[in-house]
């Protein structure tokens, strides 16, 4: 294993910054850009985005006609497009910290879906170890919401 360069701590940084503020950012945008419009904004940056990155790179597409687009935008529509306007709409009604939960809670139901679905994915117990400390995570933010407060209340 190389050692990270400064360059790949600068886009981590930016990656986390990134990710850390996309549901305060959203709560906004979803003021003043309905939920809908908001996401088609946001995956027509991203197709400009990763058309900038492919022309830089000197890649092609695969042809109109090929298979792949099938998978691709299937992929697309469910993995980004659905998700993206669910926040959009959630965002509308839910404080944006409970949007973030919810989208961290996302890795622990795609190990057990892909467990139940997606042949050669068992849930190990390295794996299983893992989700079930996910869950502990999410208890841990989510708990005091749950019991009305009582870890916030001053004690005698």
């Amino acid at each position: 294993m190389t050692r990270p360069k400064p360059i790949d701590w600068l886009v981590l940084a930016a990656l986390v910054v990134t990710w850390g503020s996309a549901f305060a950012a959203l709560k906004i945008a979803v003021a003043h850009i309905p939920p809908f419009w908001n996401t088609a904004l946001r995956l027509w940056i991203a197709v400009a985005t990763l058309a900038i990155v492919l022309a830089i790179q000197r890649q092609g597409l695969p042809g109109w006609r090929d298979r792949a687009w099938r998978f691709y935008a299937f992929n697309g529509l469910v993995g980004m497009a659905v998700p993206f306007a669910l926040f959009a709409l959630a965002a509308e009604r839910l404080p944006s910290a409970i949007n973030a939960i919810c989208n961290g809670a996302s890795p622990i139901f795609t190990a057990l879906l892909a467990h139940a679905f997606v042949s050669g994915e068992q849930l190990t117990a390295r794996k299983a170890g893992g989700v079930a400390l996910g869950f502990v995570g999410l208890l841990v933010l989510v708990g005091p919401r749950l019991t009305g407060g009582l870890s916030s209340r001053p004690s005698p």
